[in-house]
C-alpha cells in the first residue's frame, strides 16, 4: 500500500512539472534570430496571444479551448460551429500563412478563460472523510491582472467607469485593434507543424499530440505549443 501510495505521489508531482515548468521554458524561447544585424529582436506581447487564441477557442466547463469536435464541449454547448474550424472554406482547404492571418481576424473574438479548482488533492483528504470531499471550480478570464489592466484602459478610453465596462463591450474593442503579425506566424507554425500550408488535418493532429486523453487544448497548453513565446511575464501567470 505504502509502495503504490509513493508512486502515486511521484507521478503526481511529475505531473505538476510538467504543467508548470515546461510551459516556462518554453516561453524562455522570446527572442528571434536578425539575421542581417546578427542580434536577438523582442517579439510579441501575451496580450497578442490571448487575442489568438480567443479567436479560436470554445468555452467549455474547463475554461477556453480548442477542442477536436463540439462533442467534447458536453451535452449542454450551445457552440454550433467550432470556431478554428471556420477559419476553411471547406474540409480540403490549405491555407497559407496570409490567409490564416486574414481569416483569424474576421473570428469573433472572445476574452478566454481558465478555471481554479480547489488544490487539495484526494489523496491527502483523510479517508474518513473523503466522501465529503468535493472538487469546487470556477472560470474566470486567464492573466487576470492582464484583463484588468486592459479593462481600466479601455475603459479611460470609452470614457466610461471601470465597473460599468461589460465583457462585450471588452470583448468588441479588442477585436477592432491589430494583432502582431509574430503571433500569428508562431500560432501557424505550432498548428501546422513548421509547414507552409495548413489544414483541418493538421489542427486536428495538433489537438490529438498536444492532448491525447481530452482532446482539448487549453490556454497553458497553446502557449507551451508555440516555438516562440511573448517577450513579457504575463503568459507565465
Amino acid at each position: 500500500m505504502l509502495i503504490k501510495l509513493t508512486n502515486f505521489v511521484s507521478l503526481w508531482i511529475f505531473n505538476l512539472l510538467f504543467v508548470y515548468i515546461v510551459p516556462i521554458n518554453t516561453l524562455s524561447s522570446n527572442t528571434r534570430l536578425n539575421k542581417n544585424l546578427n542580434t536577438h529582436s523582442l517579439l510579441f506581447q501575451t496580450l497578442d496571444l490571448v487575442k489568438v487564441f480567443g479567436r479560436i477557442s470554445e468555452p467549455s466547463l474547463i475554461g477556453s479551448v480548442i477542442p477536436s469536435s463540439k462533442d467534447r464541449l458536453g451535452s449542454k454547448s450551445s457552440v454550433k460551429k467550432l470556431k478554428w474550424k471556420s477559419l476553411f472554406e471547406n474540409e480540403s482547404e490549405k491555407l497559407d500563412l496570409d490567409k490564416f492571418n486574414e481569416r483569424l481576424n474576421r473570428c469573433v473574438f472572445s476574452w478566454p478563460l481558465d478555471y481554479m479548482a480547489n488544490r487539495t488533492a484526494p489523496f491527502l483528504i483523510p479517508l474518513k472523510f473523503r466522501n465529503k470531499f468535493k472538487i469546487k471550480c470556477k472560470c474566470f478570464p486567464i492573466n487576470i491582472g492582464m484583463y484588468n489592466d486592459f479593462k481600466a484602459k479601455v475603459a479611460q478610453k470609452l470614457n466610461i467607469e471601470n465597473a460599468n465596462i461589460s465583457i462585450s463591450q471588452l470583448n468588441q474593442f479588442i477585436k477592432s485593434e491589430p494583432i502582431d503579425k509574430e503571433s500569428i506566424e508562431s500560432t501557424f507554425k505550432a498548428l501546422s507543424g513548421e509547414e507552409d500550408l495548413l489544414t483541418i488535418e493538421h489542427i486536428m493532429a495538433y489537438i490529438h499530440y498536444r492532448s491525447p486523453l481530452i482532446e482539448m487544448i487549453n490556454w497553458n497548453c497553446f502557449i507551451s505549443s508555440l516555438p516562440v513565446g511573448p517577450d513579457d511575464s504575463w503568459s507565465q501567470i
